[in-house]
């Protein structure tokens, strides 16, 4: 275990940082109490930290692609255990591809990502957050035209997504409860989604970008709820809030800037929007 050990700290330590034109650093750590931080700048940048086996890992990955050169940037993080701690920004400076992936086991987890920032397109950006446990935390932000998924199972989870750009295709998916959250856009706007209780299930699909004030909020307290927004690629506010059990709301918009609000208290009630 001594030279395991050791081994792990070289690692850490030329891991610091890595100013080159293809850098790729590799970590992992198999004790507890696990820390691990990669900067790297250059061309090809790809970072990869694996940590299993113990509580309270700390796992930092900061990389920045050179704005004359098309290199990618990759970046991975696994956890397995405890009080986990996930944290990954990415500053792309062209227009080559980008991958983020954030994958944790185990309970009070806490992941972000930030790619958040007005460089180049964020053609070909993925980000992914995946969580399996309790008391789980995701946040994650991005630019113009790329793609994110969230992914939670477990109870008492909080997934958000922000995009501060246009054709943004967020996914969010929680399993806590048995709660589902989901985005499809074609061009994003902000948005909230909050589930408390059993098995309910928030959609936004096709949300648009019109105009300014665009937002979206979907509430549910309560079992069994159904909220649904089909918007056509359409945008304008969105406020739905249930409280209770087996209510179910459904909106369809056909034109655009639209306003809609529902507020439904009680059990099994139905309603149903078209803008026309």
């Amino acid at each position: 275990m001594k030279k395991l050990t050791t081994l792990l700290v070289m690692l850490l330590f030329t891991a610091g940082m890595a100013i080159g034109q293809n850098n790729e650093t590799t970590i992992t750590q198999v004790t507890s109490n696990n820390s691990a931080s990669v900067d790297q700048l250059g061309m090809d940048n790809e970072a990869t930290i694996t940590q299993k086996g113990g509580n309270q890992n700390v796992a930092h990955i900061d990389q920045s692609s050179d704005p004359n050169e098309t290199g990618i940037i990759i970046s991975t993080i696994f956890q397995d255990g405890a009080n986990n701690d996930a944290r990954t920004v990415g500053t792309r400076k062209n227009s080559a591809s980008s991958e983020t992936e954030q994958r944790q086991v185990g309970n009070e987890n806490i992941a972000r990502i930030n790619q958040g920032l007005p460089l180049g397109t964020n053609r070909g950006t993925t980000l992914t957050q995946v969580q399996v446990g309790n008391l789980n935390f995701a946040t994650m932000s991005g630019n113009n035209s790329y793609q994110a998924e969230q992914r939670q199972v477990g109870n008492r989870n909080d997934a958000r997504t922000s995009g501060g750009g246009k054709n943004a295709n967020i996914f969010q998916e929680q399993l806590g409860n048995d709660n589902i959250a989901r985005i499809n856009g074609l061009s994003f706007a902000s948005s909230d989604q909050l589930q408390f209780g059993d098995r309910n299930l928030s959609i936004l699909e096709n949300v648009g970008h019109d105009g300014p004030g665009e937002s979206y909020l979907t509430r549910q307290d309560g079992n069994d709820n159904d909220a649904r927004l089909t918007a056509n690629g359409n945008g304008g506010v969105l406020d739905v809030r249930q409280t209770g059990n087996l209510n179910t709301a459904t909106v369809d918009w056909t034109t655009s800037l639209n306003i809609t609000t529902i507020n439904q208290n009680g059990f099994q009630d139905t309603a149903v929007v078209n803008s026309n």
